[in-house]
């Protein structure tokens, strides 16, 4: 677990390091052509009087400079190096260029070599393609909470930020999500939090002080362990952490009696802070997280993303034995994952009620020997007049290979008529199929082949088949017209999504690359409104927040 720790430096040495370094930095060359600070210089596109106020303050300091063109460009992302000099140059008051460094090192290594003492949390000290990459807000706020001697996580380096009034720009709710943590941060941005800091000459963060000097580095800081509560009858020093919100309970005998204590809360997730994974959670169902983050409402199955033949689908609910006037089944074993049951019980009596009242559920779960006896059988009746591989590749754009089928997960439906109990493209031209696909999004369910993505997932238009990704996310993608592949992508790139749905209710979405990702653990050590966990199939795990 990530602690709260001041710097480790006598303030002597400090003093030193911080002369040391001005003489370093007397010769900053930057690597865009701008032109020096002069009096009353003014630039052409900035917009409002706090913008305008924070620029020139950092331009007459020799913080920045604006272009040759008369523009400061406000909006331009800023680079890791180039937040690192800005740092270093405000920081301690410098003015002037640095001496060019040789053609095989980056304009920028004096700076980190510099700030390295501090131990500033930089990303790039030894890596190139970093110090030249945008900067994250989230990755600043961990900087600038340094620069005031606290080692925060991202979540932290949050909350400091809006503690100290260190940015203005985030609106009312102060949180991750409004923050915009993994947004990059923009050059008027910059200037105004190296502006806020200069004007902080102490700071503090639940309970611990600390203070600056003229716009220097100091290390006077007053600190305090700091401990989640933890559960008074158990001690706090155990490999594993078993939270519910921002209360966790630690020092159990093994893992398995982490998992029963567990299930005492509705939900709640279990770290071993030992290996530092994400190991169980307990939301909308339970899921034992490993590498392999097939797992979760949300993650993807298709060619590419198998799963394998012994996969076992979670805990699963006969529909067939839960019959009433609205949910009818066409056999009497139609088992389901239990996460999908509630929210496709309430779908159904919707659309009966709504006048729609012939709707018949068709398929499914079905086993991965079931999905293999399907596909070779169609596979079989073609063979003679296509050939094995056409044959093959013909049925797999309407049938599923085996082991790449949603129904094996038990999150797929299909549904046809008791008018005709067929599937067929004709179910998306009448009222329970049209109903359907305008209104499964709002109980967590999407149509999940459509004709136009045919070359995205391979599979042909099956206005019939509807899989269960839960809320927002079904929402997300029915309102941007994305399919599944294509969310598991905008997720895994943009990091962090917002949403505000049809009723009303905010959401934030969060991607994490692994069960071992620092930031997903820094993250869940400290939140406390999880809605649900869930892998994507390719890796990484998706947190979604209420």
């Amino acid at each position: 677990m990530s602690r709260i720790r001041p710097i480790k430096m006598k303030l002597p040495e400090l003093v030193i390091s911080i002369l040391v370094m001005s003489l370093v930095l007397s010769c900053i060359l930057f690597p865009y052509k701008e032109y020096s600070a002069k009096e009353n210089v003014v630039f052409s596109d900035l917009t409002g009087e706090l913008q305008k106020q924070t620029v020139y303050w950092a331009v007459d300091r020799g913080i920045v400079r604006g272009y040759e063109d008369g523009t400061f460009r406000p909006n331009q992302k800023v680079t890791e190096a180039e937040f690192a000099t800005m740092i270093a140059k405000s920081a301690n008051g410098i003015d002037g260029l640095m001496a060019k460094t040789s053609q095989d090192v980056h304009w920028s290594q004096p700076v980190y070599d510099a700030l390295g003492q501090y131990e500033l949390p930089l990303l790039g000290y030894n890596d190139t393609k970093i110090k030249n990459s945008p900067l994250s807000r989230g990755q600043a706020a961990k900087i600038i909470a340094r620069t005031y001697g606290f080692d925060l996580n991202i979540v932290e380096a949050v909350d400091f930020m809006y503690e100290n009034d260190l940015d203005q720009s985030s609106g009312e709710n102060k949180d991750l999500g409004n923050y915009r943590a993994f947004e990059s941060v923009s050059r008027a941005e910059a200037v105004a939090f190296l502006n806020a800091m200069y004007n902080k000459n102490q700071v503090t963060f639940r309970e611990i002080q600390s203070e600056i000097s003229d716009g220097k580095i100091v290390s006077k800081v007053w600190y305090r362990s700091m401990d989640l509560p933890v559960n008074a009858e158990l001690s706090t020093n155990g490999r594993y952490a078993l939270f519910q919100g921002k209360i966790y309970i630690a020092s159990f005998a093994d893992c398995s009696l982490a998992k029963q204590k567990g299930k005492e809360f509705a939900n709640t997730y279990l770290i071993d802070q030992k290996d530092k994974r994400l190991v169980w959670s307990n939301f909308d169902r339970e899921i034992e997280f490993t590498d392999n983050t097939s797992q979760g409402s949300l993650f993807l199955i298709n060619q590419n993303y198998p799963v394998a033949k012994d996969y076992k689908a979670n805990k699963m609910v006969n529909t067939a034995a839960c019959t009433s006037q609205y949910l009818r089944v066409s056999a009497n074993n139609m088992y389901i994952d239990e996460a999908a049951f509630n929210p496709l019980n309430a779908m159904l009596k919707d659309i009966y009620d709504s006048g729609a009242k012939n709707l018949v559920l068709i398929s499914t779960y079905r086993s991965y020997q079931t999905q293999n006896s399907l596909f070779y059988s169609r596979v079989n009746a073609l063979k003679s007049s296509l050939g094995l591989e056409k044959a093959t590749n013909k049925v797999a754009t309407s049938t599923a290979i085996p082991g790449s089928s949603e129904h094996q997960i038990g999150l797929a439906i299909d549904f046809s008529t008791s008018n005709s109990m067929d599937l067929t493209q004709s179910f998306a031209n009448i009222n329970e199929g049209k109903w359907l696909y305008n209104n499964s999004w709002k109980y967590g369910f999407v149509v999940r082949y459509a004709k136009e993505k045919t070359s995205i997932t391979g599979i042909i238009s099956e206005p019939w088949h509807l899989r269960y990704v839960g809320v927002p996310h079904a929402e997300i993608m029915s309102k941007a017209g994305l399919c599944l592949e294509e969310y598991m992508d905008y997720v895994s790139h943009e990091k962090m999504l917002q949403f505000s749905d049809y009723q009303g209710n905010n959401y934030q979405v969060y991607y994490f690359n692994s069960i071992n990702a620092e930031d997903l653990l820094n993250f869940l050590y400290l939140n406390d409104k999880v809605q649900s966990i869930s892998g994507d199939g390719k890796g990484g795990i998706i947190v979604t927040c209420k």
